[in-house]
């Protein structure tokens, strides 16, 4: 008798091959969001280091040793 799992593929093949097929979309999906966290916080970085600094919020004096010195 001979061996007809060896000429066709199996029916485990055949989910394997879904199971990768599968795998393979998780796998962008998860790259896609990574990016599009990555690139908010990039955007959320720059927005916030833009911004216009507030002279009221600064009430404290200036540390004497980051003062540029006078010649």
């Amino acid at each position: 008798m001979a061996d007809t799992r060896t000429s066709d593929k199996g029916k485990g093949e055949e989910q394997s091959d879904k199971r990768r097929s599968r795998n393979k979309n998780v796998k962008a999906a998860a790259t896609g969001v990574a990016i599009g966290i990555g690139s908010a916080a990039l955007v959320a970085a720059l927005l916030y280091s833009n911004r216009p600094q507030d002279d009221k919020k600064n009430d404290t004096p200036n540390d004497p040793r980051f003062e540029p010195r006078e010649s």
